[in-house]
């Protein structure tokens, strides 16, 4: 367990009223605050850079399937079982995919049926299997190739070293205990250009029935060099054992956007007047600017800045805006001159 400091966890706004709602001050703390893990984190994705996403799908990779063809008829098609092996490097699986092209290849030499100077397709995919997500590539390449005539009219196979792995349409990231998901894909100035939220639809990109994100090769490879930026919200864990979590373009956990918390006003009639201890209560306004999409936040009062500090019952807010997020609540124990408020983290997960 860790200590949490007494004031203001993310940001604190105080309400002065001295004869006029109006007259506010707003306190801002920028504290380092700790609370119990009560999740385990998910430790991110292989991601951002070329290298980082080779280096995922090597470490996935338990099949190969190679496929060779011309005239859109199959001469090839095996599947070779990597089992228990592992591969160091993409060096070392594209050496061996080239071992196994020219086992299949070898038959076009001896193969009567086969027209020998014609161009030839190989395609392949580096693959894993699992029962409940069926099947996920993570390698793939697409080449052609001609057999070589030697001096004595016979065939020779060619040189592959010059092929070797790409990447499929799209990266497979499995996410084990996913609750929720948002992908927010971004272009260099901020304008997001593509949401994909569980919280709104279903897709291809955020599989909740797999536990998977299926993330476009494009925006997987972008990182902080490319034309477009990723971020990756997340809430994993079981039951009310829950965490958020962000990501940024390289994969990496990444802090979390910080809101702003704004007193507006309290509603009261006459409009400015002090409402009497003993009358309604009066209902308040109050404001959340920026904050990460999807986070969901209680909001606790106090008479002091230093507490004791009272979470308000049934008052909580989602982030679903970059822009201004409201919350309106009547004001039932804290009827009093000064009032502070401060916003406090929740893991639930966002209902719409």
């Amino acid at each position: 367990m860790r200590k949490q400091p007494n004031p203001c966890s993310h940001l604190c706004v105080h309400k002065t009223e001295k004869g006029s709602m109006k007259n506010l001050v707003l306190v801002i703390f920028f504290l380092t605050f700790f609370v119990r893990v009560i999740a385990e984190e998910f430790p991110g994705f292989l991601m951002g850079s070329r290298e980082r996403v080779m280096q995922n799908a090597v470490s996935k990779v338990t099949d190969l399937n190679i496929f060779v063809s011309y005239t859109d008829t199959k001469i090839g098609v095996t599947d070779f079982g990597i089992g228990k092996r592992k591969f160091k490097d993409e060096a070392e699986i594209n050496s061996y995919f080239r071992t196994k092209l020219e086992t299949i290849s070898k038959n076009l030499l001896t193969n009567l049926n086969v027209r020998k100077n014609a161009s030839f397709t190989v395609e392949s995919f580096g693959s894993t299997y699992s029962s409940k997500s069926g099947v996920t590539h993570y390698l793939y390449l697409k080449s052609n190739f001609r057999l070589v005539k030697i001096a004595d009219g016979s065939y020779h196979l060619p040189d592959f070293s010059g092929i070797k792995f790409g990447f499929p349409a799209e990266i497979g990231y499995s996410v084990p205990s996913l609750v929720w998901a948002r992908v927010e894909i971004s272009d260099l100035g901020g304008n997001t250009i593509q949401v994909f939220d569980s919280s709104e639809n279903t897709s291809e990109v955020v599989d909740m029935e797999n536990s998977s994100l299926f993330i476009p090769s494009d925006y997987s490879l972008s990182g902080t060099n490319g034309p477009t930026r990723i971020r990756i919200s997340l809430i994993t864990g079981v039951g009310s054992d829950i965490k958020f979590q962000v990501f940024d373009g390289m994969g990496q956990p990444s802090l979390e956007k910080q809101p702003t918390l704004a007193f507006l006003e309290t509603a009261t009639s006459p409009k400015g007047a002090k409402p009497a201890a003993s009358g309604p209560s009066p209902i308040t306004n109050l404001r959340v600017s920026g904050g990460e999409i999807g986070r969901t936040y209680e909001v606790q009062g106090s008479e002091s800045i230093e507490g004791p500090w009272t979470t308000l019952s049934g008052v909580r807010l989602t982030v679903w805006s970059k822009n201004d997020n409201s919350i309106s609540y009547y004001n039932e124990s804290l009827n009093r001159d000064q009032i502070f408020y401060r916003l406090q983290t929740v893991e639930v997960v966002p209902v719409k």
